[in-house]
């Protein structure tokens, strides 16, 4: 179908990396809480899947249900099949499903209802929906981040990522987010599109390395995401432009990212705290055909 997500706007580390932060089994019952599903032989949709990690996590918390991920982008699909085992990832788009009517009992989705139309957003989800079916939409609200000492920008790293957001415009472009509805419009909305037993409920979740809670394995497993996904978009900035300044400039860029994340590694071991520390709010709307 298109590879444009993944090649243009994220990739597979940016994605995959920072779903699978946020859907670790240690959060699973924040969700499994509002999600209220039951763990029998349900059968689940994912829509705009991308590499994974909420499908993945969905089987290993409803380990008796049928799970499908379905995304556009075949790169994405791509990457899920060959990492995921045990699960169906398909080629799909919600513009057109291909999908009988009423063969779900679950369709879930994570940060697309911004990017549909709303009425296809619900009426294709609700279409496909078994009567008494489960529509889940998550989004993200807020993200508060407060960033360790060692890695904030310097003057050369703040104009690079000051000119390469002007130079971009997918926003625009794409479409992206184009129909965003508030958090306290969404329930309305599904209940226009005669959803029932509508609810709206949050999952807060901060990431913070130095947090006794936290472990080592799980502290680094932070900062390295965090490393992975600003590497990734680098490369991929550098791989659409063909300017040999730019190139250096973004080889500059890949250095400097680098040594700044190996150091907060190293505090990190040394016992350094930084308290550096990433809050996320998703939203968990949910409602019944």
């Amino acid at each position: 179908m298109s590879t444009l997500w993944s090649s243009k706007i994220q990739g597979i580390d940016t994605l995959y990396l920072s779903r699978k932060l946020r859907f670790d089994d240690r959060f699973k019952d924040d969700y499994m809480k509002y999600f209220d599903l039951p763990q029998t032989n349900i059968k689940i949709l994912e829509i705009g899947c991308g590499p994974g990690a909420l499908s993945e996590a969905l089987k290993r918390w409803y380990p008796n249900a049928e799970i499908i991920g379905m995304d556009r982008d075949e790169i994405f699909i791509d990457y899920a099949r060959n990492n995921i085992n045990d699960m169906k990832f398909i080629v799909g788009d919600i513009y057109d499903l291909p999908f009988e009517d009423e063969i779900f009992d679950v369709v879930i989705s994570n940060t697309v209802c911004e990017h549909v139309e709303t009425s296809v957003f619900f009426n294709e989800q609700k279409r496909i929906l078994k009567q008494n079916g489960v529509c889940i939409c998550l989004s993200n609200v807020t993200n508060i981040r407060r960033m360790a000492k060692c890695i904030e920008n310097d003057v050369f790293e703040n104009n690079f990522w000051a000119k390469l957001e002007s130079d971009r415009n997918e926003l625009a472009e794409y479409d992206i987010a184009k129909y965003k509805i508030n958090e306290s419009e969404l329930p309305t909305t599904m209940e226009q599109f005669q959803f029932i037993h509508v609810n709206s409920n949050y999952v807060t979740q901060q990431f913070t390395p130095d947090h006794p809670a936290s472990g080592r394995d799980w502290a680094l497993t932070i900062i390295e995401s965090e490393l992975k996904t600003k590497i990734e978009i680098l490369n991929r900035v550098r791989n659409q432009n063909t300017d040999n300044l730019f190139f250096e400039q973004v080889d500059k860029m890949i250095q400097k990212v680098n040594k700044k994340y190996a150091e907060r590694m190293r505090l990190y071991d040394y016992g350094e705290k930084q308290w550096d520390t990433n809050i996320i709010t998703t939203h968990v709307l949910r409602g019944m055909k």
